[in-house]
């Protein structure tokens, strides 16, 4: 049978995990970040006390290694194997690639340890710029075309001789 597969499939199915489910969604997660990502110096790895097939991987050539975890979306997972993962992979930072059925991935990059929620006030706050950016950029967006009329009708620009208060006062009519 393995005389059919790619080889790099016979490899991962000899490191010793038994389900089959890992083992295919781990293929299919090593042939994305080799082919698709074309990330560097993939090497797959088993845990067998995590019972996980993972890849140390180097984003580019002269990049640290990170460790990529490939997960069926079949599976679930706790927040106490994730820290298990950590833990015994001894590395604080893991990018899981969540691959479903349908073989749609998504890479997910967790980190040890907890971050505090902003303060209600400075959230607020936060929304209300993104609110104000919004409406400026919409407003923009709605008077382009005025503005760009606008600029036909002035003219040559290396001329410096027109008075900035006609300038001005064509500006305030938008």
């Amino acid at each position: 049978m393995y005389d059919i597969c790619h080889p790099s499939y016979y490899h991962l199915c000899k490191l010793g995990c038994n389900d089959p489910i890992k083992t295919s969604t781990a293929f299919y997660v090593y042939i994305e970040i080799c082919e698709v990502k074309r990330y560097w110096d993939v090497d797959y790895k088993y845990n067998e006390e995590l019972d996980v097939i993972y890849f140390e991987v180097k984003k580019k050539e002269n990049s640290r290694l990170e460790i990529y975890v490939p997960w069926p979306t079949k599976y679930s997972l706790c927040l106490d194997k994730i820290e298990k993962m950590q833990q015994l992979l001894q590395n604080k930072r893991l990018t899981f690639v969540f691959k479903s059925e349908d073989s749609s991935s998504v890479f997910y990059t967790v980190t040890a340890g907890l971050s505090k929620p902003a303060a209600p006030e400075a959230s607020k706050q936060r929304k209300e710029k993104a609110e104000k950016i919004l409406n400026l950029e919409s407003e923009i967006r709605r008077n382009t075309p005025n503005l760009y009329e606008l600029a036909k009708t002035l003219g040559p620009t290396h001329e410096t001789s027109q008075e900035p208060s006609n300038l001005d006062s064509s500006l305030e009519i938008l």
